[in-house]
């Protein structure tokens, strides 16, 4: 038994690569991409042209880095985590800075009636607005489930950190989110 409807179906593919699909798609969905491709702007491009007329090209993504609302983040090893983990990205030709810029990529393709939503999702349930308490709890369950998978290949690959140096900063950097010490949001 499966879950998709009948009309419905995924097709697994480098998007970096040549689109060469045998249809064209009424909806392109990317999710957590940030520093996923050497270049966005391509990426984007093959998605406007692989739509149906009528289509939609939806991105999500976290605007790297994570921001403070009142300096909290300051010399944590959480702001340590961020730093490092964007200077291995830059080594290794990945850039965490495109998020802001996908409007513009959107605009530069061709697409039309373009829609950008920002949101601020917390981590951790400081905020005071019930709402925002329990999607910063959610958020931090997330964030910390993540952690390693995020870190890891990055650290390793591009700054040439040990294993055992990447679980010692990832074992402080939870610390400091469970803390809930840091006033820290994702721009979304």
């Amino acid at each position: 038994m499966t879950s998709a409807p009948p009309n419905c179906r995924f097709e697994i593919a480098d998007v970096e690569e040549d689109w060469s699909f045998s249809d064209s798609f009424d909806y392109i969905h990317g999710r957590a991409l940030t520093a996923c491709f050497k270049d966005h702007l391509p990426v984007f491009r093959s998605a406007f042209k692989a739509l149906r007329p009528g289509g939609y090209f939806e991105m999500h993504d976290a605007a790297i880095p994570f921001r403070s609302i009142d300096g909290s983040i300051k010399d944590t090893a959480f702001e340590r985590w961020q730093r490092l983990v964007k200077e291995a990205a830059d080594v290794l030709g990945r850039d965490f800075g495109k998020v802001p810029k996908y409007k513009s990529y959107f605009e530069q393709v061709g697409f039309v009636d373009i829609v950008e939503k920002q949101f601020a999702w917390p981590i951790g349930s400081w905020a005071k607005d019930p709402r925002m308490k329990k999607l910063g709890a959610w958020v931090k369950e997330d964030v910390l489930s993540g952690l390693h998978g995020w870190s890891a290949a990055v650290l390793t690959r591009g700054l040439g950190m040990s294993s055992q140096e990447v679980e010692a900063l990832l074992t402080e950097v939870r610390s400091d989110i469970n803390s809930n010490l840091m006033h820290v949001y994702i721009p979304m």
